[in-house]
This record gives C-alpha cells, structure tokens and sequence, in this order.
C-alpha cells in the first residue's frame, strides 16, 4: 500500500486528469451584426451633421448684416428717421410737381436702412408717374454718421437720379393745352387754352389724342417740334413773342396756305413754309427765314409779323425797301402766298 503527499496527489491528478471539452461557441447577439440598428445611427449622425454645416453657413451669411445693424444703432441708438429725399438734377418747371414727387417718395419710404422694399417702391412710384424716364431711374440710399449738437447720429438720405421728361411745347386741343415734351410724348398736365404762356401751342393737329406717357403721333406734331426746336435755338430777341405754330397745312394739301405758319403774341400770321431741311424750289432755307424775321422785327419797332395781313418770309429774297412795304402793305398789297 502507498501513501501519497498532498503535492503528489496534486501532481497525479494534473498529470492522470483528462483534457478539457472545447468550449462551446456563444451564438452572436443581433447586435453583434451591420444591420438596420446600424444604418439608423449612421444616417441620423448625418443629419446632425449637415444641420451643424447649414447652421453654421447661415450664421456665417446674416453674421455680416447683423454687425452692421449693430453698427448703426450704437451709431444712434434712438429710431432711426429718414434725414431727406434729394434729386440728383433739377426737376421739371412745371409748378408743384417736386413738391407732389417728394411727398410721394417720403410716404413710401422705410424708417429701416436695410430693407430695400421702400426703395422699390419709390422706383416703381416715379415711373408711374411719368415724369421721368423709366429706363433712366436709380434710387439709392447713403448711410454715414456724423456729429450733430454734440451728438453722433446716423445721417440718412435716399438719392434720386434719372432723366426727367421736361416741358418743350404745348398741342392745343378742344380747348386744352396738352404739355408735351421734346420727342412729343404726352405729359401728366394740361391747361385751359392760352392759359401757359411760357412755351408755344401747336395748333390744329391731326393726331388723336394719346394717352399719358404716350407719343402723340402724326407728321404734322413731328414737323411743327422741329420748327419750335430750331427757332429756339436761334436765341432771337424775338423768340418770345412767338406764340404758336400752325400745322393745319403741313402736308401742303392747300397750295393757298403756307405748310407752316408762326402766330405771334399778337396774333399776327408768318409764313413760315415747309417744313426744317424739306425747302424746295424757289423757297428760302431755314436760316435766311430767320434772317428775314431779324429784318422785320428791327423795322417794325421790335415787332414780328404785321397787322394788316400774313407776313410771307419764305420768299425769295428781298430789298429792305420791299421789306419795310411787306411789313407795311397798301391794301392792294398783301404779298404772294407761297409754298
């Protein structure tokens, strides 16, 4: 019989035990996977991701605005009001139509530099009101500071620019004169016949009448513009007393009548004859009417045309003694129509 020590009974077992079973492989869990768990968590890290991004892009883009804001109200810390609504080039003589525009402008105007609605509304404002030139209108508004009783404020203007349409001439109409501009377009004013005396009335147009903003149509508008252009650029003593301009012959229909004729402040007729740079035959060119009427004027006592009758100028030239008995005429003499 054996005894056996503790360590040997140790060492017998380790060595007579038998080996281990493998042990068994644990099934994965459903979260062991890539799965829909997964993708959930993906896509919503995305989302934040691209919030964050769009966030801070936005707060970049307004960062800029709000800094100035923030500029202009420690600037002037009180509400800010509109200083003053300034034209860039003077505004069309006719009487109240400033006054009418910039009250107009101010009721349209914003308390808010930043907001650019008011300024559009000013813009489509003036074109309505066809005094200015749609295409040419520019509406801008200028922010400084500056120092005011001790005080730093915020000095706050709006600019208008752009081309007026100003007065040239009347078209005289069932007892009204239409004002209309250069190139014959309508403007938004009228006055009883007579009542303006500023600027000549083209009288006995055929045209019908357009409406406001709109060009008055028609040869005769046309040619009796050009003769209103050219006499006032001739810079004449005489040309204020040059009333009107008749175009009821323009086309030459009434071989009896001139084409034209000028109708002083006294009433007095002036055969002007065809129209600017269309002379023909035996007629005189514009600039020795012109020189005819210098004759006239001087002999008659500063005076254009002659009470007796039609003073024809677009007739050959002549004499200062058959000037003066033109100006003058005996009764059988009235002179000879012309073209």
């Amino acid at each position: 019989m054996r005894f056996w020590t503790q360590r040997g009974r140790k060492n017998r077992s380790k060595g007579t035990a038998s080996a281990k079973a493998p042990e068994a492989k644990r099934p994965a869990a459903p979260g062991d996977r890539f799965g829909w768990g997964e993708a959930v968590r993906y896509v919503g890290g995305f989302v934040v991701l691209l919030a964050l991004g769009v966030g801070a892009w936005a707060w970049w883009r307004y960062q800029p605005v709000e800094m100035m804001r923030q500029v202009v109200a420690a600037a002037q810390p009180q509400r800010a009001h509109l200083a003053e609504i300034v034209f860039e080039e003077p505004v069309v003589l006719v009487e109240g139509v400033r006054e009418t525009l910039l009250s107009r402008a101010h009721a349209a105007a914003r308390a808010d530099p930043f907001d650019a609605q008011g300024l559009r509304e000013i813009h489509d404002m003036l074109a309505k009101s066809r005094w200015m030139e749609e295409s040419t209108i520019r509406v801008r508004r200028d922010l400084a500071t500056g120092v005011v009783q001790g005080q730093t404020v915020r000095i706050d203007s709006i600019t208008i620019g752009g081309k007026f349409r100003r007065p040239f001439a009347l078209v005289r109409r069932d007892g009204r004169d239409y004002v209309v501009d250069a190139s014959g377009t309508r403007l938004p004013v009228y006055y009883d016949a007579g009542e303006v005396t500023v600027l000549p009335a083209i009288v006995n147009a055929a045209g019908p009448l357009p409406k406001i903003g709109e060009m008055w149509r028609g040869g005769d508008l046309t040619d009796g513009l050009l003769l209103i252009r050219y006499l006032r650029a001739q810079n004449r003593e005489w040309w204020p007393q040059v009333r009107a301009i008749d175009v009821r012959n323009w086309d030459g229909g009434d071989r009896k009548r001139p084409h034209l004729e000028i109708i002083s402040d006294r009433g007095y007729r002036i055969a002007w004859g065809r129209a600017i740079g269309q002379e023909a035959g035996i007629e005189h060119p514009a600039t020795a009417k012109v020189q005819a009427l210098d004759a006239y004027y001087l002999t008659r006592g500063k005076v254009i045309g002659s009470p007796q009758g039609t003073l024809y100028i677009n007739q050959p030239l002549l004499t200062q003694d058959r000037q003066v008995r033109l100006a003058n005429p005996t009764p059988g003499e009235q002179g000879t129509p012309g073209s």
